[in-house]
């Protein structure tokens, strides 16, 4: 099963909407989600800090921002294509 990673930090309202955005597609298209909270001063919040959210498809960054779901679909069928 093809894995997403949500990057996400407190207090982001662009974070929530990609996150139900996420779990909407989930309940038609089954994929395993992590969401992960970033925090200040980690490495990982330095390199995608002002891109919060991030949406990662099987170790690569597809989206920033938003997650349009036409092009989720898309990515998340070219990501189970290559398993």
């Amino acid at each position: 099963m093809t894995l997403v990673e949500l990057y996400s930090k407190p207090g982001c309202h662009l974070c929530e909407v990609a996150r139900d955005v996420l779990t909407h597609i989930q309940q038609k298209h089954p994929f395993r989600l992590a969401v992960i909270e970033l925090v200040e001063g980690t490495a990982e919040y330095e390199l995608y800090n002002e891109r919060i959210p991030v949406v990662v498809i099987d170790h690569e960054v597809a989206f920033h921002y938003r997650v349009p779901e036409k092009a989720f679909l898309a990515r998340l069928a070219e990501a189970e294509r290559k398993q």
